[in-house]
């Protein structure tokens, strides 16, 4: 690999660190209101990661369509990751706005606090997938089997975050009290926090078949 693309492929790297990082804090702040019942601060927290992650993927797509692609093995891989984030950071958003058009209506406590739970995996795998993109920037060989450890975690945090979404569900299906629309909201807010983490999977994925390559 010529020092130019070795260049490339590390400012690649580490923008989409900087994605997931910013996932990983806006997660963070969410699941710390919700469980507070704090929906509006926690929709601005979601609001402002999105801001940003949205100025990072735009500026990393110019980066590598100016002239780069050629010198980025797998192009289509780093993209796919930029993507995969992209859409966790729309994604966790969209939930909250979903909660936040409900705030006023008194949402149950069991409700935020499931959410909560729910966002805390979003900010594990998150963390995770940034830690394994800065330690592949890294190019470090002995940095492997480290990397290989966080993209396993991913992938159960990916399970354990199905598991508290099925819980969820059966909760909503079961509490009484709550008019129809108001679980209809609830429960579109859930599925979007859910699929958060699938998205931080699908991109924990793709960057292993990258680290494998290296």
């Amino acid at each position: 690999m010529t020092a130019q693309a070795s260049l490339t492929k590390r400012t690649v790297l580490e923008q989409l660190s900087n994605m997931a990082r910013e996932v990983a804090y806006a997660s963070g702040r969410v699941s710390k209101a919700l469980m507070e019942g704090k929906v509006d601060e926690a929709h601005k927290a979601a609001r402002e990661a999105e801001e940003s992650v949205n100025t990072i993927y735009y500026r990393l797509l110019d980066y590598i369509a100016n002239g780069r692609s050629e010198l980025l093995d797998n192009a289509d891989l780093y993209l796919f990751i930029a993507r995969s984030i992209h859409r966790a950071a729309q994604r966790l958003e969209a939930a909250l706005f979903r909660l936040s058009v409900l705030n006023g209506e008194k949402l149950p406590e069991e409700a935020l606090k499931r959410a909560g739970w729910l966002a805390v995996k979003a900010k594990e795998a998150a963390g995770l997938l940034d830690s394994a993109l800065t330690l592949v920037a890294s190019a470090m060989p002995e940095s492997m089997a480290l990397v290989k450890s966080r993209l396993k975690q991913v992938a159960q945090l990916e399970e354990e975050a199905d598991s508290e979404y099925r819980s969820m569900l059966t909760w909503l299906l079961g509490a009484g009290g709550i008019p129809a629309a108001q679980v209809l909201l609830l429960k579109d807010a859930v599925d979007f926090i859910e699929s958060v983490v699938d998205e931080l999977h699908e991109a924990a994925n793709h960057l292993r078949i990258i680290a494998e390559a290296s």
